[in-house]
């Protein structure tokens, strides 16, 4: 399609198809005067929050939520996609998405979700403690095995060298054998548990990334008439009190990897 058979909305700018009656970026109304396209009086936002109110209580990024919201409000939708949500779904832990809505200061569902990060940690914890135990035995004895079967002799140090090719071979057999047949039906089942935890971390990350771009909108329309019922309030404190959190979301990261390094080392 041409440039020139686009219509371009007077209110925020947006380029819209030539048959657009609804500017798909801020949900304006297009009415068309000759070769320009004219807005009436309109906003997607309640009549008591100001599109700079919402600018100034977003902060960093300010433009790129503005618009999401836009685009959901004309659509009279709840559902989006937010891609830092879903990248952070990744990692495996509740932790890190947690993190975001803590950093935008959404603390009551950055606080549900760390009680949940908590129990992951621990069932993360558990399986890397059985998983490494299991391997430990079944190492040990492979190497006895492998000193045994090739007359290996320690050297002065105490050290035993092994050739890789030959260890792995003798590994899978004690793997196979009857004797830890069971311990290696628990390793399995610890791998697949890692497995099973981060499909549901991030089938429950998807869930929020879903609803999340919604959920800070209402997060901020709520939060700047609660700042406007204040006695005291001024214009300043929608500043004040809203933004990013830098402190909320990395605290609880750092944690996280703290005790993560101290159960490998304990390990």
């Amino acid at each position: 399609m041409q440039r020139n058979q686009m219509r371009t909305c007077p209110r925020c700018k947006a380029v819209n198809a030539s048959d657009s009656r609804v500017c798909r970026w801020c949900g304006a109304v297009l009415e068309e005067n000759g070769d320009n396209a004219t807005v009436p009086e309109y906003t997607c936002f309640p009549e008591d929050i100001q599109e700079n109110a919402l600018f100034a209580f977003v902060g960093p990024k300010a433009q790129k939520y503005l618009n999401k919201w836009k685009r959901l409000r004309a659509r009279s939708g709840h559902a989006g996609c937010n891609g830092a949500v879903v990248a952070l779904g990744l990692l495996g832990n509740p932790i890190f998405y947690a993190a975001w809505f803590l950093y935008r200061g959404i603390k009551k569902i950055g606080g549900w979700l760390l009680p949940v990060a908590v129990v992951f940690l621990g069932l993360q914890v558990f399986l890397l403690s059985t998983l490494f135990s299991g391997m430990s035995v079944l190492t040990d004895a492979a190497i006895d095995t492998y000193v045994q079967t090739y007359a290996v002799q320690p050297d002065e140090n105490g050290y035993v060298y092994i050739q890789t090719e030959q260890f792995a071979e003798i590994l899978e057999q004690t793997m196979q054998s009857p004797q830890y047949a069971e311990l290696t039906a628990q390793i399995g089942y610890c791998v697949v548990g890692f497995g099973v935890l981060w499909l549901v971390n991030f089938c429950l990350a998807g869930v929020f990334a879903l609803f999340a771009d919604d959920l800070y909108y209402r997060f901020a329309v709520r939060s700047i008439r609660s700042l406007r019922r204040r006695p005291d309030f001024c214009d300043a404190d929608i500043c004040y009190f809203g933004g990013v959190h830098t402190a909320y979301c990395v605290v609880p990261c750092i944690l996280y990897l703290f005790f993560c390094s101290l159960a490998l080392w304990i390990m």
